[in-house]
């Protein structure tokens, strides 16, 4: 029992390592662990990812409040209607075959791992710019939150993936705009899709903790280790690694499936 709660606890070390050098939750490395290293259902599997991003994602915030880098405006606009979308997401998820689920989680790791290889690490010295908060636009974020929750609530990811390029391209954030209101939208989404999973009793409690306690640790460690490392071939090359855990769980079944 010892050996199996310290892997749990490697796991989730590695984990918030990888989401503290690229900025993601890590659910997308999370969920194919649990699926197949821990033998979880997939129900299961996305029901703790998504609560072990909560933590992340608020120990990530708290230095970008102090940054200044978050826009409030939009992350008040975004959180509205990710977190309506996150609970019903997660209701969602448990009405969803267990195949169909896991073959939905590959092809958004998938897209996850195409974005790492595609999109060019941004840089960070760049000026923040002022971005538009008229009526419309916010209307237009509150809807692109509902859509992202209801990703994360079903899928266990943060939904980051779909965030990020909604803010760079669509609504004209820097990067860094984006990643600190990205990780700050996530919070409450993660929280509101928890709950609704925790009511459901697909969360495993303990698994819940030692993966939170590693990956809380690890994503301190990953965001030291990114400001040494060439951190765009080091994407590239994990992006092709993620590309094949995503062919990997649409092609594999799960244990408990």
């Amino acid at each position: 029992m010892r050996g199996y709660n310290a892997a749990i606890l490697a796991a989730g070390l590695g984990v918030g390592i990888f989401g503290g050098m690229f900025g993601l939750g890590g659910g997308i490395i999370m969920v194919p662990l649990l699926l197949y290293l821990f033998k979880k259902d997939i129900h299961t599997a996305t029901a703790t990812s998504l609560a072990v991003i909560g933590p992340l994602a608020v120990s990530g915030t708290v230095g970008n409040i102090l940054s200044g880098k978050i826009i409030w405006t939009a992350f008040f606009a975004m959180s509205a209607g990710s977190v309506i979308g996150a609970y019903a997401g997660a209701g969602l998820s448990k009405k969803v075959p267990k195949a169909a689920l896991r073959k939905a989680l590959g092809y958004a790791v998938m897209l996850t791992a195409v974005s790492m290889v595609i999109f060019p690490a941004k840089a960070v010295d760049e000026k923040l710019v002022l971005v538009d908060t008229g009526l419309i636009s916010l209307l237009l974020m509150f809807l692109s939150g509902l859509a992202v929750g209801v990703f994360a609530g079903m899928l266990g990811l943060g939904g980051g993936i779909i965030l990020n390029p909604i803010m760079l391209f669509g609504f004209g954030f820097t990067a860094q705009q984006t990643v600190a209101t990205s990780l700050a939208i996530i919070a409450p989404t993660s929280l509101s899709g928890s709950i609704k999973q925790y009511r459901s009793g697909h969360i495993d409690l303990k698994l819940f903790l030692l993966l939170a306690g590693g990956a809380c640790a690890g994503s301190f460690a990953g965001a030291k280790i990114k400001d040494h490392i060439n951190n765009e071939d080091l994407k590239i090359l994990l992006g092709v690694v993620v590309f094949l855990i995503a062919l990997f769980i649409i092609l594999k079944k799960s244990g408990k499936e």
